[in-house]
C-alpha cells in the first residue's frame, strides 16, 4: 500500500486528499511488436509460473525509476498525465527504434548481473544486453527532457548533467547500474540459476531463457514502478502507451 489518508471524514466535508506516504516512481519501457511480444510474454510468464516469481510485460526500460515530485495520489496521477501528452508530442520523432541482441553464437546471449561484492540485481538477474544505437539514445534524451519540463511546471527539476558527460551523452549515468546497458528482461528475481530454468523437468529439457529475437519498437508504455522490489512488481501498474513512429 502506498498511501494512507490524512483523517478519517465523517459527516457532510468535503473529501481529504490522499497524501502519498512513500516517494512514487514512473518508468517508461519499449515494447516489441506483435507477434515477438505474444511470444516473449509466453515465455515470461512460464519462467515465473517456473519460479513463482512475478511476471510483467516484455520490454526494454528507455527510463526507469523516474522519482514522481507530487505529494497525493491526485497530483502523482496528473503528473503523469502531464508527462504521457509530453512523450506523446515528442517520441515519434525517433521514427521506431531498432533493438538487436548478441546471441550465444557471438559471445552473447543472456547473463547475470552481479554488483560489487557478488549479490544479485534483482532486476538484472536474468537478461540479454541490447546494442547501443543512436535512435535509442535519442528516446532517452526526449524522455529526460520531457521529465524535466512536466517537473519545471510544478516548480520541481530534473538535472539535465544525469545523462552528459560535458556535451557528450553518458551511457554509464544514463542508465541503471550495475550494467549500464540497454537490456531486456527475462525474469526478476536475485538467483543466478534463473537463466537455467527449463521448459521441462528432464535433464535434456530445452532451457526457458533464450536470447529474444531482433525487432523494431514502435510503441512505448508508461508504467508506475513502485515499489521498486521483486515483489513490488505484483502492484506495478501500467498508465497507458504512446507511440515511436510518425
Amino acid at each position: 500500500v502506498c498511501f494512507f489518508y490524512q483523517s478519517w471524514i465523517v459527516g457532510p466535508w468535503p473529501l481529504v486528499e490522499v497524501v502519498l506516504q512513500h516517494v512514487m516512481k514512473i518508468s517508461l519501457w519499449l515494447l516489441p511488436p506483435e507477434p515477438i511480444l505474444r511470444i516473449l510474454q509466453s515465455n515470461i510468464d512460464a519462467i515465473a509460473s517456473r519460479t513463482s516469481l512475478p511476471t510483467f510485460v516484455p520490454h526494454v526500460t528507455i527510463l526507469g525509476g523516474i522519482v514522481c515530485p507530487a505529494e497525493t495520489e491526485t497530483g502523482s496521477d496528473q503528473w503523469a498525465d502531464d508527462l504521457l501528452a509530453e512523450l506523446r508530442l515528442t517520441l515519434p520523432c525517433v521514427d521506431g527504434i531498432p533493438c538487436r541482441f548478441q546471441d550465444e553464437s557471438i559471445g552473447g546471449g543472456p547473463i547475470v548481473v552481479e554488483e560489487k561484492g557478488g549479490s544479485i540485481k534483482w532486476n538484472q538477474s536474468c537478461i540479454s544486453v541490447m546494442e547501443r544505437n543512436d535512435r535509442f539514445r535519442r528516446a532517452i534524451e526526449l524522455t529526460h527532457g520531457a521529465v524535466g519540463k512536466v517537473n519545471e511546471g510544478m516548480g520541481g527539476s530534473l538535472n539535465s548533467d544525469v545523462i552528459q558527460n560535458g556535451d557528450e551523452f553518458d551511457w554509464l549515468t544514463a542508465l541503471k547500474p550495475p550494467i549500464c546497458e540497454p537490456h531486456y528482461s527475462h525474469a526478476y528475481g536475485s538467483d543466478r540459476d534463473l537463466l537455467y530454468v527449463k521448459i521441462g523437468n528432464d535433464d535434456d529439457s530445452p532451457l526457458l531463457v533464450q536470447t529474444p529475437p531482433d525487432f523494431v519498437s514502435q510503441e512505448a508504455m508508461l508504467i508506475w514502478t513502485y515499489p521498486p522490489s521483486v515483489d513490488g512488481v505484483f502492484n506495478w501498474k501500467e498508465v497507458a502507451r504512446c507511440k515511436l513512429v510518425r
